[in-house]
């Protein structure tokens, strides 16, 4: 059995796509090999939380993966398993105050924080994914977010996730480059609110995921 265990916010959790976002399609795909061949086992476990930023996914990562780790077969012995993390987390760390245009994290704390995830994935499995970041539309998004204080800004969208990126390739973990991909070709006709993805974005997140997933042997 190979388990697929997915941390991330509100666009690894699905929302604004009926058909329950990239992750939901990823484990739709992986359900037909499974049924196609039963030698084939994969489950996921998505554990992607609206909101969730680097900091507070390290506060609940031990106990979500305890609960994976610990579950048993039906004869009650444990599971020989596989474990294959995926974060897809960052672009609330990466928003900025509206009036000062300062980051609410920092670069640097967020670079601790992205540290701190490998080291406490790798304690549970060498396979490790980190998914990159998608563009936003400011000209939609800056009018619902700036009451609030903060806004998205997509320079610094970029900053966060090379800063992904600069950690995967210290830490030699898995790197999977959106935001460029996203961003290309009209953005916009992907977002459903200048933030979250309609079902044409997560079909195309899906896309570069599953690609590179199985061209480098993960499923």
């Amino acid at each position: 059995m190979i388990r697929i265990v997915i941390f991330g916010d509100s666009i690894a959790y699905g929302a604004y796509d009926k058909e329950g976002g990239w992750t939901r399609r990823l484990e739709n795909l992986l359900r037909e090999r499974t049924t196609a061949d039963p030698g084939y086992r994969y489950h996921i476990h998505n554990f992607s939380i609206p909101g969730d930023t680097t900091e507070w996914l390290l506060k609940r990562f031990e106990s979500e993966v305890r609960g994976v780790i610990e579950q048993r077969t039906a004869d009650g012995t444990k599971e020989n398993r596989k474990i294959i993390f995926i974060f897809a987390v960052g672009i609330n760390d990466s928003k900025v105050a509206h009036k000062s245009g300062k980051s609410l994290v920092s670069v640097e704390e967020f670079r601790k924080n992205i540290q701190k995830l490998i080291e406490e994935a790798k304690r549970y499995s060498s396979n490790v994914v980190f998914v990159g970041l998608t563009s936003v539309d400011e000209k939609k998004l800056e009018p619902i977010t700036s009451p609030f204080g903060y806004v998205y800004k997509n320079g610094n969208i970029k900053t966060f996730e090379d800063t992904i990126k600069d950690v995967c390739e210290k830490f030699k973990v898995h790197f999977i480059p959106v935001f460029k991909r996203f961003a290309a070709n009209g953005h916009e006709e992907l977002l459903e609110d200048g933030i979250h993805p309609n079902s044409f974005g997560h079909q195309k997140i899906f896309e570069i995921v599953k690609d590179f997933l199985i061209e480098n042997g993960l499923v």
